[in-house]
């Protein structure tokens, strides 16, 4: 069993302070909390939708990702960026898949390109 970064009351204290967020984006949450599939969680992802902001970033490199969670807020940031790309690698082609549904259905897939492999050799390929 892994031993957690943060105590569970600061978890769930530091979650509470993003602010509300789309549906789908708390149904992969949940999604996520049920199958017991790793994300950065709410106040990681929200930490990255803000420093992607602050910096204006137009264009993002996951070096390896899930189904998408943190590509979401990512996407998020660019589109309120003015646009952009997000590139979203994961090395399973039914994880990649599952992403593509999810920000789909988030309104954000015209913002991604996805790729399925290791994630180092995608970076030199973009």
């Amino acid at each position: 069993m892994a031993i957690p970064l943060l105590h569970p009351d600061l978890s769930t204290y530091l979650d509470g302070l993003v602010p509300s967020r789309p549906p789908d984006l708390m149904a992969m949450e949940a999604e996520a909390e049920r199958t017991k599939f790793p994300i950065i969680g709410p106040a990681a992802g929200y930490f990255c939708y803000l420093i992607a902001r602050l910096i204006g970033a137009r264009s993002v490199f996951e070096l390896g990702s899930g189904f998408g969670y943190s590509t979401a807020w990512f996407a998020r940031a660019v589109r309120e960026n003015g646009g952009g790309i997000v590139h979203h690698t994961v090395w399973d082609e039914d994880l990649s898949g599952r992403a593509r549904s999810h920000l789909a259905a988030l309104g954000v897939s015209d913002l991604v390109t996805f790729r399925v492999g290791e994630a180092v050799a995608a970076l030199r390929d973009a």
